[in-house]
């Protein structure tokens, strides 16, 4: 029998409409369409409170829902508090302007702290008490190192990203631990729709980049706005013609591929429950991963898909096939022939991150501070461009911004709930891990953006709950 709200959800729901009228009627002065949207949103994620009986289980669900939209709102560089001007950022490096340094807050910071205060709602606040009182779990401990930090460095860009890097991790925390109960058959379909539908709406505007050449003035839900041939937009170049990569509604197209491959886990993980879904939604995503060009992201897509071919070779069942178009080939061969420079902007990034380590190994440079500690020594590409964006490793970055403390505090955190929450192994849980280790290795959005950030949480939740790999025959027995 499903669970009927009480009177504090009901008080909950009402709250979360008249907090969110208030802080769109402000932003409805600066886009009428972004408010409009979000305003959406969060109509859809009442609706389904009253769907899932469960506040909690609807603010995981808006999460998903919410992932590949990126909307923002910038924070502005000062504020006058009591007659002083507090200066709280300096997005500029060498007279600059950098996107990375500006804080911003993100759609999904705000539907995480839905999250957070839903469980606190069903369930206490004894259960964050729990959480921070125990200091064998390391949660507190990395809470204070992420806090002095910021406050050593004085910079409030620095502690505004250490706040959301503790949030996400209490996110993950929270799901391993209390919330994996809520997972049912009805929530597996309702994820596999949710993953379909965004893959859709991606795929569908990513292809239309990809044809059109540009953006379709979609900023209201946080479409980037390029053009083939401008400077900081992902074009290139292939059969002698300028081509636009797909960006669907992610800042840059790699994020966009980084999606469609956990769209294509997201499939796998569930197939034997959902077939026909997963199926759908497994060969969509890898049609909007083409439409990406990303190499790392396409290989290891192939990865994948022979992992599974050759677990099911046996029965010789399911055969996913794929096709590789002639501009695809060619973008691969161009790491051959010098005709891309994406591996060699790849290394003398990562040379400058050992530079910026070795001054600040100890203490770190703050979290989403790398790309000012590269102020004085700025690499440039071989067309003599600044390079002002962070190394793609999300290992060395992660060391560089936390130092070799707040490093050590971060990655026991993770095991202490996450690694050590896993038992037992299977082809899948491999996969999560390949994909975090190769990702990891040529990209930085998993650390440095909320879209990645996100994207890396549930790699981790998919890693740590057993209970999601019930096998064909443990299903047949539920």
């Amino acid at each position: 029998m499903q669970r009927k709200f009480i009177n504090k959800e009901r008080v909950f729901i009402i709250t979360v409409f008249f907090l969110s009228s208030i802080c769109l009627s402000i932003l409805f002065q600066e886009s009428l369409y972004k408010s409009l949207f979000l305003l959406l949103t969060i109509l859809i994620w009442g609706v389904s409170t009253f769907y899932t009986k469960s506040i909690s289980l609807s603010s995981f669900l808006y999460i998903l829902f919410v992932l590949p939209f990126n909307v923002t709102l910038q924070l502005p560089h000062s504020v006058h508090i009591v007659g002083t001007e507090v200066l709280l950022s300096t997005p500029f490096v060498s007279g600059i302007y950098v996107n990375y340094l500006v804080p911003t807050v993100s759609i999904l910071d705000i539907a995480v702290l839905l999250f957070l205060a839903s469980a606190i709602v069903e369930n206490g606040i004894s259960v964050y008490w729990r959480l921070l009182k125990n200091w064998k779990n390391g949660v507190l401990i990395f809470l204070i190192i992420l806090i002095a930090q910021a406050l050593m460095l004085s910079s409030f860009l620095s502690l505004f990203n250490s706040i959301r890097l503790f949030l996400y991790i209490l996110f993950v925390i929270t799901i391993v631990v209390e919330f994996k109960k809520k997972f049912s058959p009805k929530t597996y379909s309702s994820v596999l729709l949710i993953f379909l539908s965004n893959t859709i709406v991606q795929g569908v505007s990513s292809m239309i980049q990809f044809t059109r050449g540009s953006s379709l003035g979609m900023n209201f839900i946080g479409e980037s706005q390029v053009v083939t041939g401008m400077q900081g937009s992902s074009f290139l170049e292939l059969g002698g013609q300028l081509f636009l990569r797909g960006y669907g509604t992610f800042p840059h197209p790699n994020l966009l591929a980084g999606y469609v491959l956990l769209s294509i886990l997201v499939g796998i993980l569930f197939f034997e429950r959902q077939k026909i879904l997963s199926t759908i939604l497994i060969i969509f995503s890898f049609i909007v991963l083409l439409f990406t060009f990303s190499r790392v992201s396409i290989l290891l897509a192939g990865i994948f898909f022979l992992a599974i071919f050759m677990k099911k070779i046996i029965s010789k069942k399911y055969i996913l096939s794929s096709f590789v178009p002639t501009l695809l080939f060619e973008r691969f061969m161009n790491l051959f022939n010098n005709g891309d420079s994406g591996l060699n902007d790849r290394i003398l990034l990562l040379k400058k991150s050992f530079e910026s380590l070795k001054d600040n190994w100890f203490l770190g440079v703050g979290v989403g501070n790398f790309v000012k500690s590269m102020e004085k020594m700025i690499p440039r590409t071989a067309r003599g461009i600044p390079l002002l964006q962070p190394v793609h490793n999300i290992f060395i970055l992660a060391i560089s911004e936390l130092g070799s403390i707040g490093f050590l505090s971060f990655v026991y955190v993770l095991f202490y709930f996450c690694i050590s929450s896993i038992k037992r192994w299977n082809l899948i849980k491999s996969l999560v891990v390949l994909y975090i280790l190769i990702i990891g290795s040529f990209d930085h959005y998993l650390f440095s953006l909320p879209q990645g950030l996100m994207i890396f949480s549930l790699l981790l939740i998919i890693l740590c709950l057993d209970h999601l790999y019930d096998d064909k025959e443990d299903i047949k027995k539920n």
